[in-house]
């Protein structure tokens, strides 16, 4: 398990629109158990992935996006703060405080 498996689905969600449909019904929620079963989606989609590894891929990821000029500076602090969610775009940090 790592990070690296954890963005790989994440740019299968981006290309799918069926990991997409699974995946959206999190998009507002977000709670610990909304996550567990993001990582159970990613499973069944031959992607595993922990909670820690869900986490460092949601700062690379988000670091990408500042580099990209998608998401603020201001965006990324509090990603690396665990203060916000986004599973619109795949990526979770504040609600994966259980493991």
């Amino acid at each position: 398990m790592s990070k690296e498996v954890a963005l790989s689905f994440f740019r299968a969600v981006d290309q799918s629109p069926d990991l997409q449909r699974q995946v959206k019904p999190i998009d507002k929620t977000e709670t610990p158990e909304e996550i567990k079963k993001f990582i159970e989606i990613a499973n069944k989609a031959g992607y595993p992935f922990s909670m820690d590894d869900l986490r460092e891929a949601a700062k690379v990821r988000a670091e990408r996006w500042v580099q990209s000029g998608e998401l603020s500076d201001q965006d990324l602090e509090q990603i690396a703060g665990g203060r916000w969610c986004i599973v619109s775009g795949c990526v979770c940090t504040n609600c994966c405080s259980t493991s």
